[in-house]
């Protein structure tokens, strides 16, 4: 039985071993392995989660008087990462991965936001919301999309019966 499942499919927290990355991959394979009832897994704080990891790494290496040349620091957050996606092509369920943002620069100028996240690791995603504020309202803008009724820039309520009314036009 998966952690989440003896949490009753409410939460998988750091006391559970949400914020070491290879327990989270192990969840996952519960997931895809047992029988649930469960429709969407959402991974808040993946930025962390690979950041720690990179991190635990560096110090590593650093305490081994190796070099963290050439990203050797974040091979293993890479690898996991990696891991973690082929898994949830196998998972029949939505999956929400929310990461920090980070300036995102252009010839040394700041031209927007950028999910915190290994520049690949966004390739397999289906669509990316920024969330943001506006007013006094919440609002999502679209940085990726292979979704038609969601184009690159729109925005809407963030609110999740904006979302599945947006999203039901793709049937």
């Amino acid at each position: 039985m998966s952690k989440i499942e003896e949490n009753n499919g409410a939460y998988f927290g750091p006391d559970d071993g949400a914020d070491i990355f290879e327990e989270v991959v192990s969840e996952v394979e519960s997931l895809i392995r047992e029988d649930h009832e469960f429709g969407t897994l959402v991974i808040d704080g993946f930025s962390s989660l690979f950041n720690r990891t990179v991190q635990a790494e560096h110090e590593r290496l650093t305490s081994e008087g190796k070099t963290t040349a050439f990203g050797a620091d974040k091979k293993p957050a890479v690898h996991l990462t990696r891991k973690l996606f082929r898994r949830l092509t196998k998972l029949n369920m939505s999956t929400m991965l929310i990461c920090h943002s980070v300036p995102e620069y252009s010839d040394g100028e700041v031209v927007g936001q950028a999910a915190d996240v290994h520049k690949d690791a966004l390739y397999d995603v289906h669509i990316v919301l920024e969330s943001f504020v506006r007013g006094r309202s919440f609002q999502f803008r679209v940085i990726k999309s292979r979704y038609p009724s969601f184009a690159i820039h729109d925005t809407f309520d963030n609110d999740f019966q904006a979302f599945k009314e947006k999203f039901n036009v793709q049937s």
